[in-house]
């Protein structure tokens, strides 16, 4: 699966830039937005990046809504939980 929007070197980038970048594509329905969760900035903007989806009309998904596949609950004691790995 490959994405449709990202923010270019988001690692050197502040949170306004990112959010910056993402308001400037052109997204739409089915679009897969790339966000790496090991960047501060990234982790910090998205709460507005989700702001920004949701003034577009959209919301975000799981891959597997994405694609339409049957998606299980996770069970409530798994969620959350730090990797022990």
């Amino acid at each position: 699966m490959l994405w449709s929007a990202y923010s270019s070197h988001e690692y050197l980038k502040s949170p306004e830039e990112i959010v910056g970048d993402l308001r400037n594509a052109s997204l739409a329905a089915g679009e897969i937005v790339l966000l790496h969760d090991a960047h501060k900035g990234t982790v910090e903007a998205l709460p507005a990046i989700l702001d920004l989806l949701e003034e577009k009309g959209l919301r975000s998904v799981t891959q597997a809504e994405l694609c339409g596949r049957q998606v299980r609950p996770v069970p409530s004691s798994r969620k959350c939980q730090p990797s022990t790995v």
